[in-house]
C-alpha cells in the first residue's frame, strides 16, 4: 500500500492521462500515478484510455473522468500536416497538464499536441528499451515523472473488486460447488498476450494434474478470447474437474481473483491484475525480464526459468513434464 504524504495543495489540479496500452502496461503505470496522487492529494486524473481499464479504478478518489481511447480524435496528430488544423478534443480543455504515455512513435504527436493546447504536455515513455537498462517499468515511469517536476510517493497501487462483483462471484462459486473455505479455488491462467511467454504446456499439464489429483484442490482456469490454442489443454483439464471461466470482463475477473486462495499464471496482464488484487500469486517468466516486467506485490512469487519458445505450445495429454523444485517449493509455501 502507498502511504499518503501531507497534502500540499488545496485546489484540485486536473491532469489528463493518455494511456492506450494493454492491461499490464496500464497497471504498471497506475502505481506511479497513484504515487503522484498520494504525494499531492489535490490532483485529479481524467483518463483517456480503454473503458475496461478505467472500470477497474473508477472508485478511486483521484479518478475524475473518462474518455474512450478507441476513437479517431488523436489520429490527426500522427499526420505530418493534419494536426495543424485538427479539432482539439474538448476533453483536454481546462487541463493543467497532460501526461501522454507511449513509446517513441508517440513522442512527436505529444509534442504536436503541446503546441495546440494551453496545457503542459509531458511525454512519458511507457517502459524502458533494452539499452536503457533493466529497471522496473513502474520505477522507470516514476523517474520520468520526478524529472518533470512531480513528487511521487513509492508504492504499489491495489485494485479492489467492486462489492457487487464480489457478491455475484461468491454466489456463482456457492452454486457451482465451491462453497466455504475448502472450496476457495486455485485460479490458473495458462495464456498470455504473447505466445512465447507461455510456460510450456507440458508443465502446465503437470501442474494441473498435481493440483487436482494429488492435492485434490478446486481449480478454475481463466481463458480469454485469444486463447483458442489452449482448447486441448482446457478440454483435458475439464475431464479432471477443472471449471473454465471464459471471456470475463476485468471487473468480474478481479472479483474471481479476490476470492481465490492462489493464482498461477504467465507474464500477462491478468497476472498484473492478480498481483494488484492481492491474491497470492505464482508467476512464470521465461523470455521476458522480470526485473522490468514482474508484477509487484507482497504476495507475489516470480519463478524465472527458461524454455524453448518454438516448442512451448507442443502438448498431448500424455506429455507431462515434471515441475521444477522451485515451483514445488512455492506451491507448498502458498498451499500450506
Amino acid at each position: 500500500m502507498i502511504t499518503a504524504l501531507p497534502e500540499e495543495e488545496s485546489c484540485p489540479r486536473r491532469i489528463v492521462v493518455i494511456h492506450q496500452g494493454a492491461l499490464g502496461d496500464f497497471l504498471i503505470a497506475l502505481s506511479p500515478l497513484e504515487g503522484l496522487y498520494h504525494a499531492s492529494p489535490g490532483i485529479r486524473f481524467d483518463f483517456w484510455t480503454r473503458r475496461e481499464h478505467f472500470s477497474l479504478i473508477e472508485s478511486k478518489p483521484y479518478a475524475n473522468a473518462f474518455h474512450p481511447s478507441d476513437g479517431p480524435e488523436l489520429a490527426p496528430f500522427f499526420h505530418p500536416d493534419m494536426w495543424r488544423r485538427a479539432a482539439l478534443p474538448p476533453f483536454f480543455e481546462k487541463a493543467s497538464e497532460i501526461l501522454h504515455f507511449g513509446q517513441e512513435s508517440s513522442r512527436v504527436p505529444a509534442k504536436r499536441l503541446s503546441t495546440r493546447t494551453k496545457s503542459t504536455v509531458h511525454w512519458i515513455q511507457s517502459f524502458p528499451q533494452a539499452a536503457q537498462g533493466a529497471v522496473h517499468a513502474s520505477l522507470f515511469i516514476a523517474g520520468q515523472l520526478r524529472e518533470s517536476g512531480y513528487a511521487v510517493a513509492d508504492g504499489v497501487a491495489p485494485i479492489d473488486a467492486a462489492p457487487a462483483d464480489r457478491k455475484a462471484v461468491r454466489e456463482w462459486l456457492a452454486a457451482n460447488g465451491f462453497a466455504g473455505e475448502a472450496g476457495r479455488p486455485v485460479l490458473v491462467h495458462p495464456g498470455s498476450g504473447g505466445r512465447r511467454k507461455i510456460w510450456p504446456l507440458t508443465k502446465w499439464w503437470g501442474l494441473i494434474r498435481r493440483l487436482r489429483i494429488e492435492k485434490r484442490l478446486p481449480v478454475l482456469m481463466i481463458l480469454g478470447p485469444a486463447d483458442d490454442h489452449l482448447d486441448g489443454l482446457a478440454g483435458a483439464s475439464r475431464e479432471l474437474g477443472v471449471r473454465l471461466i471464459v471471456d470475463q470482463g476485468l471487473c468480474r475477473l478481479s472479483a474471481f481473483l479476490a476470492e481465490g486462495r492462489l493464482y498461477v499464471g504467465n507474464d500477462s496482464g491478468v497476472s498484473h491484475l492478480a498481483a494488484a488484487v492481492g491474491v497470492p500469486s505464482v508467476i512464470f517468466f521465461g523470455p521476458t525480464d522480470p526485473r522490468v516486467w514482474a508484477p509487484r506485490g507482497t504476495n507475489v512469487r516470480i519463478v524465472a526459468t527458461g524454455w524453448d519458445t518454438s516448442t512451448n505450445l507442443t502438448w498431448t495429454p500424455v506429455s507431462t513434464e515434471p515441475l521444477e523444485d522451485e515451483v514445488n517449493s512455492v506451491l507448498s509455501e502458498f498451499l500450506a
